[in-house]
């Protein structure tokens, strides 16, 4: 796929290798452009780091003293992480505020149905309208 147009990148997981970092990193800066790449990272990603650091530093980029002096990754290592790359947690965007109202509706249609399944009616506004 062609994007046209992109200036930026944002990688909110780290490539688990080089070669997939230059594929994500292609997108931008393209037909003598500018651009830009953002990677986060977390500490489990540190062993990744040191060989995409040196793809950015042959590329004339700056790297930071701490990342070019972490310890190379053996060729063991890089092949298990990039057949199974490290699993994360779910990070939830959604509001808590939003969160809280979708449990509450949950537990109402949870009670509503069991209220029905007994035989009972549990709906507010048919018990309202029977007394």
């Amino acid at each position: 796929i062609d994007f046209k147009g992109v200036n930026m990148v944002i990688n909110y997981d780290l490539p688990s290798s080089a070669v997939e970092y230059i594929h994500r990193i292609g997108r931008t800066g393209r037909a003598g452009h500018r651009g830009r790449a953002v990677t986060f990272f977390t500490e489990d990603d540190k062993p990744l780091l040191r060989s995409i650091a040196n793809v950015i530093q042959r590329a004339g980029c700056p790297v930071p003293d701490y990342i070019q002096h972490l310890p190379r990754l053996q060729s063991k290592q890089k092949k298990k992480f990039i057949k199974k790359p490290l699993t994360r947690e779910s990070i939830c965007t959604t509001p808590q505020c939003f969160l809280k109202k979708g449990k509450r509706k949950m537990k109402t249609a949870k009670e509503n149905t069991e209220g029905k399944k007994k035989g009972k009616n549990v709906n507010k506004s048919e018990t309202a309208s029977q007394s």
